[in-house]
């Protein structure tokens, strides 16, 4: 807690915070680690085989399933030129998809 005084003392001779935040920059600092952490709560899981997963792992693997899916569609149709840089346009797509799959199985 010494080094973060002696931080904020030093930016304060340069920058001119008021004296009252650096004496009470213990309390701002543990409040503000108790707002973050707050919201700790339950992990969202799934148990599979005595094991327990976290959801968004099921959302990834649905996504990159899905982006192979529409890589052979588009391949198929003779389109993959649609999704021109392929290793920004897969990834985005894996994501997105991954994101979709979350907020609509698992929106709690």
């Amino acid at each position: 807690m010494g080094n973060v005084l002696n931080a904020l003392e030093c930016v304060h001779r340069t920058i001119r915070i008021p004296r009252f935040i650096i004496a009470r920059a213990g309390q701002i600092l543990a409040l503000s680690g108790s707002l973050l952490l707050g919201g700790c709560a339950r992990a969202p899981s799934i148990a599979l085989f005595g094991a327990a997963f976290p959801d968004w792992l099921f959302c990834i693997a649905g996504g990159v399933a899905a982006t192979v899916a529409v890589h052979v569609a588009l391949g198929k149709l003779g389109a993959r030129c649609w999704l021109a840089p392929v290793a920004v346009s897969y990834t985005a797509l894996s994501a997105s998809l991954a994101m979709a799959a979350w907020l609509i199985l698992f929106s709690h």
